[in-house]
């Protein structure tokens, strides 16, 4: 691979990891948003069921975050590999 590739690669992983990330996090506000509406009725142990449980909005959070640790790992591996040639 060339070294203009693996820093394509580089900022490919970086940008969808980043994205993936900043995804989980929409995901915690949005529920946090619906947890603080006047007119809701749920509790704590709600919202983390909401979030966690995957039957719920767990399907969603869970690969998220699992692709965006994986994708900034592999980034930043990489570019260890490249810094100590």
């Amino acid at each position: 691979m060339t070294p203009k590739q693996r820093m394509l690669v580089e900022k490919t992983l970086g940008l969808v990891g980043y994205l993936a990330l900043l995804g989980a996090i929409a995901l915690v506000l949005l529920a946090i948003g619906i947890l603080l509406t006047p007119s809701n009725k749920w509790d704590v142990e709600d919202f983390l069921v909401f979030l966690f449980d995957v039957e719920e909005a767990g399907i969603i959070f869970y690969p998220l975050v699992s692709f965006s640790i994986t994708s900034l790992w592999i980034r930043a591996y990489l570019r260890a590999g490249r810094e100590s040639i």
